[in-house]
Order: C-alpha cells, then structure tokens, then sequence
C-alpha cells in the first residue's frame, strides 16, 4: 500500500542514514578521517549531503531535525572510538591499525561543534530560554 506525499521520518531511519552517510564521510577540502583515509573524497563520489538528500527523496521521508542526528551520530562514534583509544593505549586491542584512533575523536568533536554553530535550528534550540519550575 503506497501513502500519497512525504512521510515523516522514523528516528530510526534518520539515525540509520545520517550515522552510516556521514560520521566517517570524507570529502575534498576537510581534514580527513584517519581511519577511511579519504576514500570518499576521491573524484566520484557523491558528498555527504547528497547521499543524503538521494535517501530521503527516494524513501518519501521529510526530514525537518536532520542537523540534530548529525551531530548526535559524529558524538556517538566519538565516544565509540575514544573507548577504542583507550583500550589501544592501555594495550587492551589486538591487532594494527588502532594509532589513529584517537586522532579521529579529535576530528569528529570538531565537526560536532562546527555542525552546532552552523545549525539555525540546533543554535535557537541552545539558546531558548529555560523554563524553572517553582517547585
């Protein structure tokens, strides 16, 4: 059964996309992720808002609060890979590859705040007034 128009989005479906498209997209002119090496940032690849925009125009989705996950998907692998990070530096991890790691906590904390600050609706949303309570 096909619904006429846009749908709104699942918060599922928007954590699942922005999370897979953009925490680790590397495109031209960024400092690149260390851990994909600016794969994604090779001529031919679509950016990280086109992949994106291709997702939620082919799904029907209508994504009003998308800054919001993006944000909330760099945070997440943040504090994902600083785990990793730690484990490496304590020699918890097994393996290559985990030198790095600690660099890109670095990158994705700076996208969070560089993503807040260039956000309308994610800056109104910091600074709206607080609502105390008399109790």
């Amino acid at each position: 059964m096909s619904c006429a128009g846009p749908r709104l989005a699942r918060s599922s479906e928007v954590r699942t996309t922005s999370h897979v498209s953009t925490a680790s997209w590397d495109e031209p002119g960024q400092t690149f992720n260390p851990i994909t090496k600016g794969l994604t940032a090779f001529s031919g690849f679509l950016t990280s808002g086109q992949v994106v925009d291709r997702y939620v125009t082919r799904r029907g989705l209508v994504v009003d609060d998308l800054d919001w996950y993006l944000v909330f998907a760099r945070f997440r692998l943040a504090i994902i890979l600083e785990q990793i990070h730690v484990r490496h530096l304590a020699g918890k991890t097994r393996g290559e590859g985990f030198d790095s790691v600690g660099d890109m906590v670095v990158l994705l904390l700076a996208q969070c705040h560089e993503a807040v600050e260039a956000s309308p609706r994610i800056r109104t949303a910091r600074t709206a007034p607080t609502i105390v309570s008399d109790r």
